[in-house]
């Protein structure tokens, strides 16, 4: 290993970047987990082998936490929603995230901890992934959530705060530690296509659809 780096933001990225150096070729596909800090991470894009002599590959690898799982999973809206809106409380819109997120992977995502009694808002999510609506969830509540693992099954947690406050202050100008601070989104582009499709095999009256 040449080079390594962990990158984790707060509703955002979450990656270990790895640059290796190798006599022979490795063989690492999709799907490959690295454990960092009790944490996995999973290669989700092929590498990127160069051939740089007789006896010298190198690979940049970039390993995904398990957030990005929900890239994959496209957000339905439950039967008893009106058009493209869902009407509820925090607790009624992670249900339905959930419901989401197991239909693709079944008994292996559970809902942890999260705010009761929190206000209904009529929020529309539907056609966005589920990554991005537990990002928009946050947003609106203003949460923050993590993901935590046993090593069998992933806990979603909702928190009003996440992660460690440390106890040091940086701050701008010289000596004072920032030069400057930069925020990125997750890339949200999903890698599975699917067709949904709605319709009949008699001709569709008007109303057809109208409240979807």
């Amino acid at each position: 290993v040449s080079k390594a780096n962990q990158k984790t933001a707060l509703l955002s990225d979450d990656v270990v970047s790895i640059t290796v150096s190798s006599a022979l070729p490795l063989d690492l596909d999709i799907g490959c987990v690295l454990i960092l800090y009790g944490k996995p991470y999973k290669l989700n894009q092929l590498p990127e082998p160069a051939k740089e002599g007789e006896r010298r590959y190198t690979y940049e690898l970039r390993f995904e936490g398990l957030q990005y799982d929900l890239i994959d999973v496209h957000y339905h809206l439950p039967e008893d929603a009106y058009g493209e809106t869902y009407y509820s409380d925090l607790a009624g819109h992670l249900q339905v995230l959930m419901w989401n997120i197991n239909r693709i992977f079944p008994g292996k995502w559970v809902l942890g901890t999260y705010p009761e009694n929190t206000e209904y808002k009529n929020i529309t999510n539907s056609g966005k992934n589920c990554l991005q609506v537990a990002q928009e969830l946050c947003s609106d509540y203003g949460v923050e959530f993590e993901i935590t693992t046993d090593g069998t099954t992933y806990t979603l947690n909702i928190k009003e705060k996440v992660g460690i406050t440390h106890t040091f202050t940086l701050r701008y100008g010289r000596g004072k530690g920032l030069y400057r601070l930069e925020r990125k989104n997750v890339n949200n582009a999903g890698i599975v296509t699917r067709l949904y499709v709605y319709g009949g095999t008699e001709n569709l009256g008007r109303n057809y659809g109208h409240t979807r």
